[in-house]
């Protein structure tokens, strides 16, 4: 999911910072904003691309 999510932290949400780690079995982003809509922006754009990434999973494991 890491792999699925990292291209997305180099686009531009405007006023924020997002960084995207993983470890085996886990995910970590991390969303630094100047302000709250910053940070909702971006926390829904990123638990959307994750929930996409996660059902794609699921479905190519069957």
């Amino acid at each position: 999911m890491a792999r699925s999510l990292s291209p997305e932290a180099g686009r531009d949400i405007p006023g924020t910072s997002i960084n995207v780690e993983s470890m085996p079995g886990e995910a970590t982003i991390t969303i630094e904003a100047g302000d709250v809509a910053g940070i909702r922006a971006a926390l829904n754009s990123y638990l959307r691309w994750a929930d996409v990434a996660a059902k794609v999973a699921k479905e190519v494991r069957g």
